[in-house]
Formats: C-alpha cells, sequence, structure tokens
C-alpha cells in the first residue's frame, strides 16, 4: 500500500491483524491523524508496533543537503504515550524508552554500536531515549 499514513480512505476499516510502523513519525507533519487512521485500519484485537527516534537524525553531510529538514518533530516518550493513549486507550499502549547520553551521541556521530560496546549501549537513562517504541492493541469493543 502506497499513500499518505495520515489518510487512507482507500484501506477499508478493520482490515489488518497488525500494523508495524519504523522510524516514520518523524517525517510526518499530522502524527495524530496517522495514529488515528492506523487504529482505524486495525482489526479489534489489531496490533501496532512502532518504533522512532527519541532525538533528531544524524547530522551528516547528507543533512546538510536537506535531509535533515525533513524532519518534523521528535517526540518524547511522554508524548509518545499521550497520543497514543487518546486514541488507543490507557490500558492498551505501552511506550518503552531505550538508550542512553552514549548511544545518543554514537547515533549523531554515526558511530557502529560495535565501536562502542554493547554493554554501554544496553544502560536506559529516561532522560536520554534514543529509541522509543510503543505496543498498542486496538480494544475489541468500541
Amino acid at each position: 500500500i502506497v499513500g499518505d499514513l495520515s489518510d487512507m480512505p482507500h484501506v477499508p476499516s478493520d482490515t489488518y491483524d497488525c500494523a508495524i510502523v519504523t522510524r516514520v513519525f518523524q517525517y510526518m507533519r499530522d502524527v495524530p491523524a496517522a495514529i488515528r487512521e492506523l487504529y482505524r485500519v486495525l482489526c479489534p484485537g489489531g496490533v501496532l508496533l512502532s518504533v522512532h527516534n527519541g532525538v533528531p537524525g544524524r547530522l551528516t553531510q547528507l543533512d546538510c543537503e536537506g535531509e535533515f529538514e525533513r524532519e518534523f518533530l521528535t517526540l518524547s516518550p511522554h508524548g509518545t504515550r499521550t497520543l497514543f493513549e487518546e486514541v488507543f486507550g490507557p490500558n492498551n499502549v505501552t511506550v518503552e524508552e531505550w538508550g542512553n547520553v552514549i548511544a545518543c551521541l554514537a547515533f549523531l556521530r554515526g558511530v557502529a554500536a560495535e565501536e562502542v560496546g554493547e554493554r554501554r549501549l544496553l544502560v536506559k537513562d529516561p532522560y536520554f531515549p534514543q529509541t522509543i517504541t510503543v505496543r498498542a492493541t486496538k480494544g475489541t469493543t468500541l
């Protein structure tokens, strides 16, 4: 399916058991509309799995040539939880943050995980989430 995630009239409601959305929300102008549309196309009991950056994209030569300007927003864990709970309900959403200041710096500098080391990357620091994950389930009754 090709289209705008925030406006999918061509996709029937209650169609999919699972939607996997990876690292796209930071490029969207209307994230709440996209979450509502994803909810609409999921079957009752369907699951949305999502991951997005907790820090803005890497500042590389490509970013200087226009890539960085395509990012519209960075969602915090709290902001993510709020947006998803408004649509899916508070009991149907799990948000987790991953990473720490070292993971954020490595991401921004383009340093490979192998160069940093697994032990340093696995430490979670809620003040520096590098990645935010969401599991949201559409209730079986409206």
